[in-house]
Order: structure tokens, then sequence, then C-alpha cells
């Protein structure tokens, strides 16, 4: 309660606007439902209140607005199953197909932007509700995730060798793979929600079955007899004889031909599933590489890091990318698309004569890739991981090449661009 001495002001501030007022002179009179306050000079004099009547919210001031309550923050739908088993049998109860997300919540921009933009709006799910059964499947690295789903996700990565986050995959009821969503492509849309709808749409009306052309009816002849109008002689028998005997020849021919593939087919499964290889074919195998001009697994030990990054540059470029090659720090190469400014992939590598690289390392490549903002991460090691650094490297999606691999690697280029691959690495003098 004010006292004698405050001003109206205060005691409309205090208690509202006076349901009535009056004025004689110096003194004024403000009107309560509680009783008075009698004001002199524009200063209390005295109020004159009754007890048993109590206060209700204090009337506003003619022309203002009384402030709206605050708006309780909407509850946004989280419609993404985790579990691969219920999403399964959802999707094969409702025949359609299952749209797999792969994201790092809690250390990748980009899938932190693709949840909040994307996953998570009300119009990706009206967009695809009818066509996929939505699976979220994380890898968070300071979130606890339970124990059942973390082996559950790391299989799933495994599985379908995800190494980039965010991934869309469209798999089958029973977890068959039919495609992998192309987030980085241009896609019409004004923004990134409406750019990454289209691209899920894309692949989705790509894998819709075609229906099949209408047969096309063809009206039976006669046995014998020639076409209406046709002027020309019923066919001689002697000739009908050789046709038949030319089809049946035919016809051999290309059950013969099958049977000779068939063979073929078999052989070169046979040589697929083969034993290893003999050491006299090992020997075969490293005199046939250097006639190519490919190092072996020896020479590649030898490396040091630079020559290392230049030549996983070399090879990134005949997939179209652009490397960037950096000195005196953890990553040895930055890779981007061609045409575009951001990173795609960050590469370290590690000298074959240290031996097997630590986790210490491993670890420090994906602290870069967080700080860059960076989703995919290689790291080159002729020498090969230790096993908690191949661990912590699968847990986390990074892609580890051994001196094995990166040899099958530069094996599996055509000859032309094996030429070119190796000519990039002489013309800088590593």
């Amino acid at each position: 309660m004010l006292g004698p001495g405050a001003t109206k002001d205060e005691v409309i501030d205090l208690y509202g606007w006076p349901t009535g007022q009056s004025k004689a002179g110096a003194k004024e009179i403000l009107n309560y439902p509680q009783g008075q306050v009698i004001l002199e000079n524009g200063r209390v004099d005295r109020v004159n209140f009754s007890p048993n009547i109590p206060w209700g919210p204090p009337r506003p001031r003619p022309g203002t607005v009384a402030p709206a309550a605050p708006k309780k923050p909407e509850q946004v739908a989280d419609f993404w199953l985790t579990n691969f088993a219920a999403a399964t049998q959802t999707a094969a109860t409702r025949g359609v197909r299952i749209l797999a997300l792969f994201n790092g919540s809690d250390w990748s921009p980009a899938s932190r932007r693709f949840a909040d933009e994307v996953a998570l709006h009300p119009e990706f799910q009206t967009a695809f509700a009818a066509d996929f059964v939505f699976l979220r499947l994380d890898y968070a690295t300071r979130v606890q995730l339970p124990a059942d789903l973390r082996e559950q996700n790391a299989k799933l990565r495994e599985r379908y060798g995800v190494t980039a986050y965010p991934t869309l995959l469209v798999l089958r009821d029973n977890g068959e793979l039919l495609g992998a969503v192309d987030l980085q492509k241009e896609q019409p849309g004004d923004s990134y929600r409406a750019r990454a709808i289209a691209a899920v749409a894309e692949l989705r009306d790509l894998l819709k079955p075609r229906p099949a052309p209408p047969p096309v009816a063809v009206p039976a002849a006669p046995a014998n007899a020639a076409p209406a109008g046709s002027t020309k002689a019923p066919a001689d028998p002697a000739v009908m004889s050789s046709l038949y005997s030319a089809r049946w020849l035919l016809t051999g021919g290309v059950v013969a031909g099958l049977a000779v593939s068939g063979l073929l087919f078999w052989l070169v499964w046979r040589n697929r599933t083969a034993p290893p290889a003999t050491p006299r074919a090992a020997i075969s195998a490293r005199i046939s590489d250097a006639a190519s001009g490919l190092p072996t697994e020896e020479d590649l030990k030898t490396w040091p890091r630079a020559k290392l990054a230049r030549l996983v540059e070399a090879m990134a470029e005949t997939d179209g990318y652009q490397g960037l090659l950096r000195q005196g720090g953890d990553i040895d190469l930055a890779l981007r698309r061609a045409g575009e400014n951001r990173v795609r992939v960050l590469v370290a590598c590690a000298e074959g004569a240290r031996g097997p690289v630590g986790a210490k390392a491993v670890r420090e490549l994906f602290a870069s890739l967080t700080a860059e903002g960076v989703s995919v991460g290689w790291f080159v090691a002729p020498g090969g991981f230790a096993p908690e650094a191949r661990a912590y490297g699968n847990e986390h999606g990074l892609l580890l090449i051994e001196g094995p691999k990166l040899q099958a690697m530069l094996r599996d280029l055509p000859p032309l661009l094996v030429t070119k691959v190796m000519g990039r690495i002489a013309e800088r003098r590593v």
C-alpha cells in the first residue's frame, strides 16, 4: 500500500485505473471498488480502503493494450523410428520402402541443419509419409545412446558402407539397398528444405515400377492362306520345309550359345571364389604391377607423407575432385568438388615406416573434421592401424586406407588413368 506523498502515477501503477475521478481545487479523489485515494497537489494525502473487499487484476490505462500471454513453444513431432527391426516390420505391413537417415546429431553441422530444417519439418513428412517408413540412425559422440542402438547403428553403417553425414538411403522392407539420395546435386527450390525434398522425390520416382506396355493383338491368319487382297500363290511346300529346317538350326545355335555362356560364367565365378593366389601367382602380380608402373606395398611403406598425399590427390582428381595440399598440421590434403568452394573431404597420411597408426592420430583427424565442419575423413597409412585406432575409426565413420587397400584402388583404375596418376606424382618431386 502506498502512503502519503506518493504521486498519482504511482497510485495508478499499483492499483490500476480508477473506476471514477473527481477534482476540486488542489484536491483530487480516485475511486476504487475498495475505497478512495485522496490526493492534494498531485500527492497522496490519505488512503481509505476497506480490508473486506478483495482486489482483482488492475485496470489498464485507457488506450493501452494488455500484454498478450506468452506463446508456448511449438512441439516438433519426431516421426522417425530408431529401431531397424521395427522399421522393416512396419514397411512390410504397409507395403512401402524405408528412408534411412544416417546422421551425427551432436558433431556434424550438416546433420544438425538437415534435422532442423528438413527431417523434423511437417512439410517433409507430408511429402513422403505415404511412400516411406522413416528410420533415423544416429552416431552421436557426446550423447550416450543405449548400447543396443549403438551396436545396431554400427552394424548398419558397416553394412551399407556409409562414411558421410547426413546420408539418406532407400531400402526395401527386407533391408536391401535400392539407392542413395544425392543431397549435393543441384535441385530446383528456393530453400534448402525444398531442394532436399526435390532430391528425395527424384529418387522415389526413379525407383517406382514402370507399367509394361499393353500387348499388341495380332489377328491369326488361316493356315496356308494368302493375306486378303494378295495375288501371291500359296507357299511352295519344299520352300516351307527349308525354312522350318533353318529355324530349328537357329534355335539349336541359340541353345548352344547359352550353354557356352553358362560355362564361361561358371568358370569366372569359380575363379572369383578360388583360394588365395599361390606364391607364384603373387610374384606374377608384382611383376605385372612393376610393368604398369604401380608401386608395390613395400614401395608405399617407404613413401613420405607428402608423396602419399600427392598420390591421393591425383587419384581423387580422376573422380572429379580438386585437391589442396596442406603442410605442417594433422591434415595433409583437403578435397572439394570442381566448381565448389566448400571442402568435402579431409585426408591425413602417415608414413609406413612408423608402423601401425595409433588411436591418437585418428582422433586428431576426427577433431579436425568437427572443427572445420566437414563430414568425410580419410586416413592413409601403408603401415596399417592399431586395433584401437581401427575401432575408433569405424565407430566415427572414418575411411581407413592401408597399403593393400591403397594398391587395390590403384589397380582398379583404367590403364590410361594409372599412367595419368603416376605421371602426376612424377611431375612434382616430393
